[in-house]
């Protein structure tokens, strides 16, 4: 088991000390996910740090599960509440950075989007947000006009999805079908949040 911190002096190293000190408090290098499972079964410990290869991502164990501590880019499907994509088009990316989660995407409207009442998005991967208060960035383009709006990505504390706020004051700032312009084909929402995650 991990045994903390010791200031080796001239005593014996026993197998022991070469696995509670030294081996399970490194940072160990695996080919894959699989391979850092499979090596490391039955002797998981709480603080494990490990590296893979094939990817280079960086995962530590919180004495129940792996959790990432940096991820490569992965893309991903946003959940939408009163947006219908339809013929649209929508690139969307989430990693890992030091534990919290940063997503960034662009919606591209088509003649068939649809924005109903107050936009959001579900948080990538099953997240969940943290207990604190957080927003992100956005930007509304309206290409028509041409004209660009700032917009704040809302997350409550615990919430598992972000609705989207702008300066605008119609309908109290919060991202709807006239909010803050009406959407038509060719315009672009864009998005890179950071989260905090649970």
């Amino acid at each position: 088991m991990g045994l903390g911190f010791k200031d080796f002096g001239s005593e014996i190293l026993t197998s022991n000390d070469v696995d509670g000190y030294l081996m399970r408090q490194t940072i160990m290098v695996f080919a894959s996910t699989a391979a850092r499972d499979s090596a490391l079964t039955g002797v998981l410990e709480e603080g494990m740090h490990a590296h893979n290869t094939d990817d280079d991502e960086l995962w530590f164990y919180n004495g129940s599960t792996w959790k990432p501590v940096y991820t490569q880019w992965a893309p991903y499907t946003p959940a939408w509440t009163n947006l219908t994509l339809g013929a649209g088009t929508q690139v969307a990316r989430y990693r890992y950075i030091n534990g919290d989660l940063r997503v960034r995407g662009q919606v591209t409207f088509a003649v068939d989007t649809v924005i109903g009442g107050n936009v959001a998005q579900t948080i990538p991967n099953s997240e969940t947000a943290d207990t604190s208060w957080q927003g992100g960035t956005g930007v509304a383009n309206d290409v028509s006009a041409p004209r660009i709006f700032p917009l704040v990505a809302g997350v409550n504390p615990s919430a598992t999805s972000w609705v989207w706020v702008t300066a605008e004051n119609a309908n109290g700032g919060i991202v709807d079908s006239a909010t803050p312009m009406t959407w038509a084909t060719g315009d672009v929402l864009t998005w890179d949040i950071t989260i905090g995650v649970a």
